[in-house]
């Protein structure tokens, strides 16, 4: 699937009209400054983005460092706003090189990490509890805390953190609270396709809301269950297809497609690992012959 009238993948939604569209890009404009202070030498060079694989960015700028940042400014919907910075982080990941040709900014840097920063103007604690698995893999998540004084008002942007999992171990995110809402056959379905999917690989981390339940790889969405009415739908990734889940059939279809792309993944990541073999002074071969013994051989 294409953007509408752009190849890269990446567009402009219809300029959003009436109060809710103004509130936003107020906000937005009153936060400039506050992300500048944040993220040191930012510079804003795209807005209002739409990704045609699913997901959307408010903004897309480049940090002093030369990272790509995405901004999202979250609604009072934390779970959309969960599904939301999972769709901006993998796209981001996966396609870097698509923003570098899109925004045409020379100080972006393919070679480095994505960072997605999520902006709740109601300091939304459900917000930190959803995230959680993801701060500290690329995704950020700041408050927003006002100032009057006699020189007018200002908006600062504050951090919201919770206890993160370490790297590289699996998400103490509990799916308990999806599980719970389901019907019973369709709570012991969810449960095993939780429970086999956390047994894949140990660096998967697990994202939960009480609507859904997602497993990243270092940064790439491997795949996702949600609630539709009265049944489970998943996700694999990289096309996202949705498949609702009836039976045990269903769920071994599911985990072979998440383990076939969990091993893409793999090799994705052993070839962007790949680097050259460094020579340091005196590592240099030895000689299997002298040049001596290499003339008399020819003799």
């Amino acid at each position: 699937m294409t953007a509408r009238g752009r190849s890269d993948g990446i567009t402009k939604p219809p300029a959003q009209k009436g109060e809710a569209g103004r509130e936003r890009s107020g906000v937005l404009a009153a936060l400039g400054v506050g992300l500048e202070e944040v993220l040191p030498g930012l510079e804003i060079v795209d807005r209002d983005l739409e990704f045609d694989e699913g997901g959307r960015a408010d903004l897309a700028a480049v940090d002093g460092t030369g990272r790509l940042v995405l901004v999202l400014l979250a609604d009072e919907d934390a779970d959309r706003a969960t599904l939301e910075a999972l769709d901006a982080l993998s796209f981001a990941w996966r396609n870097v090189q698509i923003f570098v040709r899109h925004l045409a900014a020379r100080r972006l840097d393919p070679g480095l990490e994505p960072r997605v920063v999520v902006i709740s103007a109601a300091g939304d604690e459900r917000l930190v509890h959803r995230l959680a698995p993801l701060l500290e893999r690329g995704v950020e998540l700041f408050g927003v805390r006002s100032l009057k004084s006699s020189q007018g008002e200002r908006s600062y942007l504050v951090p919201m953190s919770a206890s993160a999992p370490p790297r590289g171990g699996v998400s103490r995110a509990n799916p308990e609270e999806f599980l719970a809402a389901l019907p019973p056959p369709l709570s012991e379905l969810g449960r095993e396709l939780a429970l086999r999917m956390g047994r894949l690989d140990d660096e998967l981390v697990l994202a939960a809301s009480p609507s859904a339940l997602s497993w990243v790889f270092h940064g790439d969405e491997l795949a996702r269950v949600e609630a539709r009415r009265e049944a489970l739908v998943a996700r694999v990734a990289p096309t996202l297809e949705p498949v609702e889940l009836r039976g045990e059939g269903d769920l071994e279809a599911v985990l072979e497609s998440a383990m076939g792309r969990l091993v893409q993944l793999f090799g994705l990541r052993e070839v962007a690992g790949a680097r050259d073999p460094v020579e340091l002074p005196g590592d240099e071969p030895e000689e299997l012959l002298s040049q001596e013994e290499i003339e008399a051989f020819r003799d």
